[in-house]
């Protein structure tokens, strides 16, 4: 797609975006009908993502391979993200989170007002919206088009920044990537480039890449040890497995009373009464491939001591 294309999809979405708002508006007359209104109003907002989606992509070239932009332009949640967040203005974690919290809650209430819930436990549809959340969506969609550029930015096409684009929004799809993309030193190395997002973009990916080889690296060594070549006195494993009882009311001060005295086995509190996490702790005597099996035999051993200890069922 050229430029002059993309500029006329993302005009052709703008006034699509206004003539839904146009016509939500028209539902809010007496007698007003708010949950269709909310959603045309959000078919307007997924409109202004979809451009500002378009006019990204553009401005970083058309890759051949855009499988991975249909994903997004498809997705409800994700145009509704991308029209309230802009990934490549200023990086802010607190915003994104807000931002993609916000994008599943207008998306889960749009639902609620289009489908009667068969289970009958939800609203009507015609309760589920109020004329205020309609309001406030209609003039949040008003205020992006008013803020959005006619066409795309004109830059110069490059395939390296079409990469990292594409690597970013898998990135931000994951929520580990996510969790690793906004942690403190990323945050400080945005900072150190001065909020250049293209720059730091790059930089993280390749960060990332880097995380990965060494991971990669330290598979390949635990699959080639063999059981006990480091002593097998040194701890190297943690695994933790959910434990349900219908028989007995956990509290902390027992768990942490058994925990200051049990190192093998620790019993973590998960503020429920009915369940806790079961963790086991493991030497570097247990090799990768053998920790499964290990974990699994040791977690049931343990629970049919619990049971008849207390004479309870977990």
């Amino acid at each position: 797609m050229s430029m002059v294309e993309a500029g006329k999809v993302r005009a052709a979405c703008h006034a699509h975006a206004t003539d839904l708002l146009n016509a939500a508006k028209k539902l809010l007359d007496e007698p007003a009908t708010p949950n269709p209104a909310y959603h045309l109003a959000l078919l307007a907002l997924e409109e202004i993502g979809k451009a500002g989606l378009i006019g990204s992509r553009v401005a970083v070239g058309w890759a051949r391979d855009s499988a991975w932009m249909e994903k997004w332009l498809s997705s409800h949640s994700r145009k509704l993200l991308w029209a309230l967040w802009a990934p490549f203005g200023e990086i802010d974690p607190a915003n994104f989170t807000e931002a993609k919290v916000l994008a599943e809650r207008l998306h889960a209430r749009r639902l609620a007002g289009l489908y009667v819930d068969p289970s009958a436990e939800g609203p009507l549809p015609r309760e589920a919206v109020s004329l205020n959340e309609v309001q406030s969506v209609i003039d949040l969609a008003r205020s992006l088009l008013r803020a959005e550029p006619d066409r795309p930015r004109e830059v110069e096409v490059d395939a390296r920044p079409t990469v990292i684009l594409e690597w970013f929004l898998r990135t931000v799809d994951d929520p580990e990537g996510i969790r690793q993309l906004f942690s403190p030193p990323f945050l400080a190395k945005y900072e150190e480039l001065g909020g250049n997002a293209a720059r730091w973009a790059e930089w993280a990916k390749g960060e990332f890449e880097r995380f990965a080889a060494e991971a990669d690296a330290a598979l390949r060594r635990e699959f080639a040890r063999r059981p006990g070549a480091e002593g097998g006195e040194q701890p190297k494993w943690r695994v933790r497995t959910r434990v349900y009882t219908i028989s007995h009311a956990l509290r902390p001060k027992v768990l942490n009373y058994w925990n200051d005295r049990i190192d093998m086995v620790k019993l973590v509190y998960t503020g429920k009464k009915d369940e806790f996490l079961l963790e086991l702790r493991f030497t570097d005597a247990v090799i990768l491939p053998d920790l499964y099996g290990r974990a699994l035999g040791m977690t049931k051993m343990k629970l049919a001591f619990l049971s008849i200890g207390s004479i309870g069922y977990f």
